[in-house]
């Protein structure tokens, strides 16, 4: 039993025997409570900064979108070496995160933004060529100057894209995104980075395998690292990290920033790396709306997440069964 689909086309889960031969259709994805103004998103092919290599990935459009009004530009692509964050299915149906890489996208596309998701040389999933691009580089995960040369060429495609208000947002984990406001500071006008993470703190599982292991004297002009390299740092930052984080390094950017004077924002927060709470995801949409929109945000607006509705759930039970002398 497998489910097919686009990015752009309806689920499906069929059955098919050991031969790979279709033998008969389960059932498909009911999309009949999708919004009115839903838009699917769009799959896309752009050329690498080297001008040759064929680049992927998606653009989700905002409800309403006309090539005639400005929009601006979200690149909502993850910059890790060992995954592919660009969805390859509708909904549910993809790799890794499974929904998080399709949802989050169409999220920020409903705010008025265009959203740009590309795999940049640095990436899992293609040859090994593709992979090793910059092999050992913190700053060649998911090339930024793939991701700039991208997002123009795509500019040309959809007109409304507007090239001049563009930012970033790196989901948990990331590695590069700082890099954006360092070596792209005149493109990128505003990052946000959920937990940002320097290579050297995670897991060998990671780092070592998709990094190798450092070797004194070797490649050390080669590689950069976020903390060295903050002195030409430029545009709207705003830095959002756990408290209880084991492997995040955001502590040590923020002291390289304040030795540099740069200025950016801050949200501590109480909670680990995992399952970013409602309010994490409502400021890093205030964020953007505010430095790209030029909107003001809504003050009381509450969101909360699946998993957050799930514990208050469970909460609500216990009390109730409390109260009924069941617990």
């Amino acid at each position: 039993v497998l489910t097919r689909s686009r990015i752009d086309t309806v689920p499906e889960s069929i059955v098919i025997d050991r031969n790979g031969r279709e033998i008969l259709s389960l059932e498909t994805c009911d999309i009949t409570d999708l919004p009115d103004d839903w838009i699917w998103p769009i799959p896309v092919k752009t050329l690498a900064a080297d001008g040759e290599t064929d680049i992927y990935g998606a653009v989700f459009l905002p409800p309403g979108y006309s090539n005639e009004k400005s929009y601006p530009v979200i690149d909502c692509t993850g910059s890790m070496t060992f995954i592919m964050n660009t969805p390859v299915g509708a909904f549910g149906n993809s790799h890794c995160v499974h929904s998080q890489h399709y949802l989050t996208p169409i999220t920020w596309a409903s705010l008025g933004f265009v959203v740009v998701t590309l795999e940049g040389r640095g990436t899992a999933g293609r040859h090994k060529a593709f992979s090793d691009h910059r092999w050992g580089d913190p700053a060649g995960a998911n090339d930024l100057n793939d991701r700039v040369a991208g997002i123009k060429q795509l500019a040309k495609r959809y007109p409304g894209m507007d090239v001049e208000r563009v930012g970033i947002f790196g989901p948990e984990g990331d590695t590069n995104v700082i890099f954006a406001s360092i070596d792209h500071a005149d493109f990128y006008k505003a990052s946000v980075i959920c937990f940002f993470s320097d290579p050297r703190m995670g897991p060998p599982l990671y780092s070592e395998t998709f990094g190798g292991v450092p070797v004194p004297g070797e490649k050390e002009l080669a590689i950069r690292h976020a903390v060295d390299c903050v002195s030409s740092l430029k545009g709207k930052l705003l830095l959002v990290e756990g408290l209880r984080n084991a492997f995040g390094a955001t502590f040590r950017l923020t002291d390289a920033l304040e030795k540099a004077n740069k200025s950016f924002d801050m949200l501590p927060i109480t909670r680990g790396i995992q399952d970013p709470t409602g309010y994490i995801i409502k400021r890093s949409w205030d964020y953007m709306v505010e430095h790209l929109l030029g909107e003001e945000p809504p003050e009381e607006f509450l969101l909360r997440t699946a998993i957050e509705l799930y514990h208050d759930k469970m909460l609500a039970d216990i009390e109730k069964r409390k109260a009924d002398g069941k617990a």
